[in-house]
């Protein structure tokens, strides 16, 4: 054991000057494990540096690439959801995914932390202009609490930006007795330091609706106690209350609806649901847009991927106008950079485009003839995805067919540029509320694009931790909902 320890520590193999080679030092690492005899020495070194025919190479050699074709080809077939290759192919794909697991291990998972990066170091809280005054309203401000390392949902006053309520959900807890698909999510999933809350729904009576990415869907009370969860679907991305009190969300339905795509597709839906958490309709978006023409956006014959469409907001329309009816939803789709106008009584896409806007998020109606999307601007040219130049507040006009960028000046000033998530809620006077996810900041502009206030997720440990899908919410909502909690009392 001396010896196989001095030739690790100086890269010498016994007297010699020549550096070790792997396999010396691999026997002198084995040969010190057993008893140090003359006898046993010939046996290693006879086995170690035995001589071996030629044509025994080859056949190893060809026995090994057709090892390695067979490899290559279960791991794809496994990938791809066919299953075709049983265990065979599960092991292979185990066994491709060593060197991801092994990049986590080196690269350890720093949690929720902003991981955009952490341009707002140090900094935490509000940071108000001198025209953050008179502001109307309320902010739902979702966020991960870095000092506790737990999400909260707080309901801030935007006259004087206090906090008039807080929510703070015990995950392991409220989820402990739901189903799983362990296809897309985990127990470790839904642990307090891991789950978020993404676009809390406030309800007049003080309650939210909340949800995870990938995760079920629960109306919580004021002290953050469930009344009811739903985990037949796993639901993501936005969350919308249309005019007659119904809410709309996004899921991805198990069974798959869509016929002769993989197991692995995920099947993005629109789901309608009450208040109580009744199930309205649910319609498979991909078959929606297959049953209008849209098969060769979704299946391109050389490229596949098993989230083709990537609903992330579904905006339902308040009223009959020129261009919608009652009824109708716009949904976004960041993976074709497109947005759509559905009615979903007759399954037809009303209008359909891709662009100007590049994996956008969040689309809004701002009039009864122009919408307003949230334009991430981010693209891959095969070296990571990245936002090129800022963030974008996108204006379509449906009577003129043109589009308009008023805030891009405001953008640009202050570099808003999260690469994923992110929003924008329009606000009485002209303001407008950002959340630059990504970074852990919310902006609060005017009109004219003055900076009125400013939020940094920030913790005592100097990080900058994710934000949630902050929301807007009007002063005659805020006004009756915190009526409500004020009389809430939790124990």
């Amino acid at each position: 054991m001396l010896v196989a320890a001095g030739a690790l520590r100086t890269g010498k193999c016994f007297a010699k000057s020549d550096p070790c080679s792997v396999v010396q030092l691999i026997y002198l690492l084995f040969f010190s494990l057993i008893q140090n005899s003359k006898f046993e020495r010939a046996l290693v070194e006879k086995f170690l540096f035995k001589k071996i025919e030629m044509w025994v190479v080859l056949i190893l050699m060809v026995f090994g690439f057709v090892g390695l074709i067979l490899f290559g080809a279960a791991v794809r077939n496994e990938t791809k959801g066919y299953n075709k290759f049983g265990g065979f192919g599960t092991a292979s794909n185990a066994l491709a995914e060593i060197p991801a697991t092994f990049q986590l291990l080196l690269n350890p998972d720093l949690g929720l932390v902003a991981y955009g990066g952490q341009r707002f170091q140090g900094q935490v809280g509000w940071q108000l202009g001198p025209t953050a005054t008179g502001l109307e309203g309320y902010l739902l401000l979702s966020r991960f609490d870095g000092n506790r390392e737990n999400h909260v949902v707080e309901l801030v006053d935007l006259s004087n930006f206090e906090t008039i309520h807080e929510w703070v959900p015990d995950a392991a807890t409220l989820l402990a007795d739901v189903e799983l698909d362990a296809r897309r999510i985990s127990r470790s999933d839904l642990t307090n330091d891991r789950y978020r809350i993404i676009h809390p729904l406030l309800m007049e009576n003080g309650d939210l609706i909340i949800k995870d990415h990938q995760a079920p869907l629960m109306r919580v009370n004021s002290c953050t106690q469930r009344v009811w969860f739903r985990d037949e679907d796993l639901y993501h991305h936005s969350s919308a209350i249309g005019p007659d009190g119904t809410i709309w969300v996004s899921s991805h339905l198990a069974p798959i609806q869509v016929e002769g795509v993989s197991g692995t597709y995920w099947d993005n839906s629109l789901v309608n649901i009450d208040v109580d958490g009744n199930e309205i309709s649910t319609k498979s978006f991909t078959q929606a847009l297959l049953d209008n023409g849209y098969r060769h956006r979704l299946f391109n014959p050389n490229f596949y991927h098993h989230d083709a469409i990537h609903i992330n907001d579904i905006e339902p329309v308040p009223s009959d106008g020129p261009h919608w009816k009652l009824g109708d939803v716009f949904v976004s789709m960041r993976h074709i950079s497109a947005v759509a106008l559905y009615r979903p009584s007759t399954n037809k896409i009303i209008w359909y485009r891709e662009g100007p806007w590049s994996g956008q998020h969040d689309v809004d109606i701002v009039d009864d003839h122009t919408i307003a999307v949230f334009n991430n601007n981010a693209y891959d040219v095969g070296k990571g995805a990245r936002v090129i130049g800022t963030n974008e507040i996108v204006y379509y006009d449906f009577e003129t067919d043109q589009i308009s960028i008023p805030n891009l000046a405001a953008f640009e000033r202050e570099d808003v540029r999260t690469m994923s998530e992110g929003l924008f809620d329009l606000m009485p006077g002209g303001n407008m509320m950002v959340e630059e996810e990504n970074f852990g900041r919310i902006l609060i502009m005017g009109e004219d694009g003055t900076k009125h206030a400013q939020y940094i997720n920030g913790a005592d440990d100097g990080n900058v931790y994710r934000l949630g899908w902050s929301r807007f919410i009007p002063q005659e909502l805020g006004d009756r909902a915190r009526a409500n909690l004020a009389t809430a009392t939790c124990q």
